[in-house]
């Protein structure tokens, strides 16, 4: 996409709807998931694993979406020559582009790893309670496996910070006149923006 400051090899994707199917290619295992779309990175993809207790996997696209639309932040897993580095960020979901957003700072160590790594995996929990006396926890849960890039271009960005503000706040046409005045606005803030390419859900009641 043109706009967007890419890391890494350039990678192509394809749509797959297959679930839970194998084939072999070239020698190696392709493994294809649920919800998944194939990205061809330049690092083996991660072998997929099956939920060990199928019934509290969430299987509806529809419900996966309505705990991305509930909450308002996630935890983000990268890792850079063996070491791991997780941070928390507020996002904005589109289900329509199947991509999450953020915006951050224009230096700093997320960034750093990214440029190295940009494959990343987050995680967002719908808390619905702890079960006192059970020793059990109640939640609806969604793990997202994908390919983070900066958006650079001032409409990107725009475009970006909107779908930001639509999943944060109550009246975001009103954060928006008071935060980004003027298209110059724009470049002070960095934009991320992550395009899935795995995403599972699960749930326990």
């Amino acid at each position: 996409m043109t706009g967007d400051e890419h890391w890494g090899e350039k990678n192509g994707a394809t749509d797959n709807g297959s679930r839970n199917a194998s084939a072999v290619k070239g020698g190696k295992p392709v493994v294809e998931e649920r919800w998944t779309r194939s990205l061809r990175y330049h690092v083996d993809p991660m072998p997929t694993y099956h939920m060990r207790r199928a019934e509290r996997e969430i299987v509806e696209r529809s419900e996966i979406d309505a705990v991305l639309c509930s909450q308002r932040y996630m935890a983000l897993a990268m890792c850079r020559d063996g070491e791991p580095y997780v941070v928390t960020l507020n996002y904005g979901y589109t289900a329509q582009e199947n991509a999450l957003y953020f915006h951050c700072a224009h230096n700093g160590l997320k960034l750093d790893i990214l440029r190295e790594t940009p494959h990343v995996c987050a995680t967002v929990v719908e808390d619905l309670g702890y079960r006192e006396g059970e020793c059990s926890h109640a939640y609806r849960s969604v793990v997202v496996r994908g390919r983070m890039r900066v958006v650079t271009d001032r409409d990107g960005k725009a475009h970006g910070l909107r779908v930001l503000l639509a999943h944060q706040e109550k009246d975001p046409g009103s954060v928006e006149r008071r935060q980004l005045p003027d298209d110059t606005a724009y470049d002070r803030a960095t934009v991320l923006r992550l395009d899935i390419a795995e995403i599972t859900g699960k749930r326990s009641d």
